[in-house]
């Protein structure tokens, strides 16, 4: 977006002032779903409400305005003044309509739900789920859900690796024997149990019963081998299990048990089965025939199917005793839905762009529907014409939904490539699929980005490999750093510190073996309490760590060469920094004072860079523009760059700076990133150059790379969520 959040005026409210880049998408004359006239930023409360007409609103009027993607998160109320800045409610605060307070954001605008971006503003009434999705160390790309009384939750997942997992409840996340999975489909009933079928090349597989079972081979049924192309699974206590599946275009269906006979239901065009059962209704089977949906009711051999829509890409279908069958389909990107009978009159759900539709129905809770409609997935319960609840607003791409009387819905979604779910109400907050885990730190460099997670677990992503998680616990940090010569990757756990050296190029070669723990060099055991990495080509790989308050560094070819010492005593910080024609940099803080040096064999000539009152410092380097030093004393953030005896430090933020971050290439030169106040902010092309708001609020950690070739590389922290950019200060964020 162009815009950038600006100081406070003497007024009291926030100034505006432009940061170029890209648009918000609301240009050209668009309508505000509401605007905010004024507000006073010191006090945090509206001045004056204009409505869509112009005319005066009441605060009472704001709950119901539209929703937005801001700061990661999806959040209720926010509102667009007239200088096109963000506002929203301060959450503990939302209950009090009378007098609202608002909270002021950088105006770093991603979705705004207005007819004039192409999305909907939310009905009146709408409810709005306000969650934080968590991220987690297994990816998803494709999820199912069930749930009973008895057994609880059940989840499925395939990951991208063609790996399937199932978890019941709250136990172990299981992971089944087959490689290449490419669908999973789960049920479960309190008599029979679970009931779980893949996909694996072609051939449907299908288990039953305890998930202890699901890691043995032998216990599963190939069901049908060779060219299946969709399955699907249900199961009841009077009926068994009821599965279906598409194989060269046919469907077939069985019922009663894993070794039941197939029974043909449509020959030729089919390209999806649905299937669904319950003791009173007995099974409900949904197909895509040719771009019709048909169903039909009474069981596998019943023959009455009726012709539900046409121009269908998808069905779903469920039942239950006290509501009978509920029937959805996706027609020309909109979701229609009818309950109570395969005639039943049907009900407009959700009007263009929907891609996936998935639905369950119980005797307590009423139907449940969940549709993916332009990125987004949203849920309803209990009525088809009750109103949405957004769950997942950030490149959802699928959504999968189950509910019984006692558990609740159960919903889960798999957006930007993870799987989330969710049970007992539309507004819970989101659990992982895998691990309820969030984000502490973030490292970048050009092709790697590192991760440390809540938990202590610490995962890299890169260009080439993907996801990898590494093999420790008791993780705290992690440094990461590159070159054209290879990656490095230093992990402090548990006070030790290890690093790992990979020759090649981090967006092409493969560097899934860091999973293994044998390729880790044990660098510094015990005391340790920070970290820092760096490559150069021209003088390999710098290390530096800091053990039991002191300051120790590894230059040139760290594997053969031995620590030596660099500061004794009272040291707090730590960095490294290193370029071909400038030789290495180390930074530290020790007693609050800044110090710097280049390394020269055996020696570094120190200089003192600030004295007193120093929190955080950064250090980056090229071959042309040399080293470039940052620090954070007192709350303001300094640069300068040109080497450790330069002088003309420049104020580059003031007050309230927590973090600063640093780098620099010879093409886009310095790129600095900083927080304060838990805004994220970053500036590129000279230590003067206009600032960007990154991120905002809840920022608490950021990181920066750049390079000639990719540009700059900007990684934040924000609410336990990490997210890069990659290109451009202005470059559209990933969460991850």
């Amino acid at each position: 977006m162009s815009e950038a959040a600006g100081a406070a005026t003497p007024d009291g409210r926030l100034g505006r002032r432009h940061a170029g880049g890209q648009g918000n998408g609301l240009a050209g004359g668009a309508p505000l779903v509401h605007a905010v006239h004024g507000i006073d930023a010191n006090a945090g409360r509206v001045l004056e409400l204009l409505g869509p007409s112009g005319a005066g609103a009441s605060p009472s009027r704001l709950s119901h305005a539209c929703a937005v993607r801001f700061s990661g998160r999806l959040v209720v109320g926010p509102y667009i003044d007239q200088e096109w800045r963000i506002w929203m409610f301060t959450r503990a605060d939302s209950g009090s309509p009378a007098v609202p307070r608002l909270r002021a954001g950088a105006a770093r605008l991603l979705t705004v739900v207005s007819a004039a971006a192409g999305l909907v503003a939310l009905p009146s009434g709408a409810a709005v789920a306000a969650v934080a999705p968590v991220s987690n160390n297994n990816p998803a790309k494709q999820i199912s859900v069930a749930s009973d009384g008895t057994n609880g939750a059940v989840v499925g997942e395939v990951d991208p690796s063609g790996n399937a997992w199932v978890q019941e409840g709250s136990g172990s996340r299981i992971q089944l024997p087959y490689a290449g999975v490419s669908r999973i489909a789960v049920a479960s009933d309190p008599t029979n149990g679970p009931l779980v079928a893949i996909l694996v090349n072609g051939t449907a597989y299908a288990y039953r019963g305890n998930v202890s079972g699901l890691t043995g081979k032998g216990n599963w049924v190939a069901e049908m081998a060779s060219g299946v192309t969709s399955v699907a699974v249900a199961t009841d206590p009077t009926n068994g299990p009821l599965i279906g599946v598409v194989q060269n275009g046919t469907a077939y269906a069985k019922q009663g048990g894993l070794y039941a006979g197939w029974v043909t239901e449509l020959s030729g065009g089919v390209t999806s089965v649905a299937v669904a059962t319950d003791p009173t209704n007995g099974p409900l089977i949904a197909a895509v025939q040719n771009g019709t949906a048909v169903a039909k009711q009474g069981g596998v051999r019943a023959t009455d199917w009726v012709n539900e829509w046409s121009n269908v890409t998808s069905v779903a279908v469920a039942t239950d005793p006290t509501n009978g069958p509920l029937i959805a389909a996706v027609q020309n990107g909109t979701a229609y839905a009818k309950q109570g009978g395969v005639r039943a009159s049907a009900v407009t759900e959700s009007s263009g762009g929907v891609t996936s539709v998935a639905v369950a129905t119980d005797p307590t809770n009423g139907p449940l529907i969940g549709v993916v409609q332009n990125g987004t997935a949203s849920v309803k319960t209990r009525d088809l014409n009750a109103g949405w609840v957004i769950q997942e607003a950030h490149a959802a791409t699928s959504v999968a939904v189950a509910t019984d009387p006692t558990g609740g819905p159960l919903i889960g979604v798999v957006a930007n490539g993870r799987g989330y779910v969710n049970q007992g109400s539309l507004t819970n907050p989101w659990a992982s699929a895998v691990n309820r885990d969030s984000w502490t730190q973030i490292s970048v460099a050009e092709g790697l980005t590192g991760y440390v997670s809540s938990s202590g677990r610490a995962s890299v992503y890169t260009a080439s490999s993907g996801w990898i998680q590494l093999p420790f616990t008791g993780v705290t940090q992690i440094a990461v750093a590159t070159d054209q010569n290879g990656l490095i990757v230093g992990v402090l756990a548990d006070g030790d510190m290890y690093v790992n050296y990979l020759g090649g190029n981090p967006y092409t070669d493969d560097a899934s073996w860091m999973t293994n723990g044998t390729y880790w060099w044990p660098e510094l055991i015990g005391g340790v309490t920070s970290i820092a990495v760096a490559d150069d080509p021209g003088h390999g790989n710098a290390i530096a760590a800091i053990q039991n308050g002191n300051a120790y560094t590894k230059m040139g070819d760290v594997i053969h060469t031995v620590w030596a010492p660099a500061w004794s005593g009272g040291v707090t910080s730590v960095a490294v920094a290193g370029d071909s024609t400038h030789g290495q940099v180390i930074g530290v803080v020790a007693d609050g004072t800044f110090s710097a040096g280049v390394v020269a064999p055996g020696d570094t000539n120190w200089v003192t860079e600030r004295s007193g009152g120093v929190t955080s410092i950064a250090l980056a380097a090229d071959s042309t523009n040399g080293p470039l030093i940052a620090a954070v004393q007192d709350g303001t953030a300094v640069a300068k760059q040109g080497g450790v005896s330069a002088t003309g430090w420049v104020t580059e933020w003031s007050p309230d700076v927590t973090s600063v971050a640093v780098a620099t290439d010879p093409t886009n030169g310095p790129l600095i990133g900083v927080v304060a106040d838990g805004t994220a902010s970053a500036k590129q092309g000279g230590l003067y150059a206009g600032w960007v708001t990154e991120w905002s609020p809840d920022a608490t950690s950021v990181a920066v790379a750049t390079d000639s070739t990719h540009g700059p590389l900007i990684g934040v922290v924000a609410d336990g969520t990490a997210s890069t950019k990659q290109g451009g200060l202005y470059a559209p964020w990933v969460t991850h």
